[in-house]
């Protein structure tokens, strides 16, 4: 599993050169935060699916910092902010509002309507509360389903790995 991630994930230098993250360069060259266990990755993606899902800009920003402060894999957690990229945004933000909608009891039929005047501004401003609430559940929920499926993955990964090494000894 370890040398499918190393592929996959951005290394310390690729970050240290992204637009916004220079200024965490000192904290960035900790070995520590590159580490890829099982533990550090699981929470390194839990916590980019979190800040992915909850902020609309500087999500890679805040899920960096978050994952220095944790001491989770950055690279993880940089990666799957990336829950939320122009296919997947409309619909993740659609399903919230819907779920924030549902939870505050409103009709669950009113949306925003682009008629021409200017009722339509109250109308979008309608739209916050139902959406940060069901962005905020959404995010709650995923970020520890995310932690528990890597790290269920992880383990079970490494089991069957075991398990082939053990096989192949006792062939010889």
């Amino acid at each position: 599993m370890k040398k499918q991630l190393r592929r996959l994930l951005p290394d310390a230098q690729s970050l240290r050169q992204r637009k916004g993250l220079g200024w965490l360069a000192p904290w960035l060259g900790r070995e520590q935060l590159w580490y890829l266990s099982r533990h550090s990755v699981a929470l390194g993606m839990a916590l980019g699916v979190f800040f992915g899902l909850l902020t609309p800009f500087a999500q890679i920003i805040l899920a960096v910092m978050a994952a220095i402060a944790l001491r989770a894999n950055v690279a993880a957690a940089a990666l799957s902010t990336l829950v939320t990229n122009p296919l997947t945004f409309a619909p993740i933000y659609y399903l919230a509002y819907r779920l924030g909608n549902f939870l505050l009891g409103g009709e669950g039929g009113a949306g925003v309507s682009f008629s021409g005047d200017a009722s339509w501004w109250s109308d979008l401003s309608g739209v916050g509360k139902p959406l940060l609430l069901g962005l905020v559940l959404i995010a709650l929920v995923l970020a520890p389903l995310v932690y528990l499926a890597v790290s269920t993955l992880w383990r079970l990964s490494s089991a069957w790995a075991w398990q082939r090494r053990k096989a192949r000894r006792q062939a010889l």
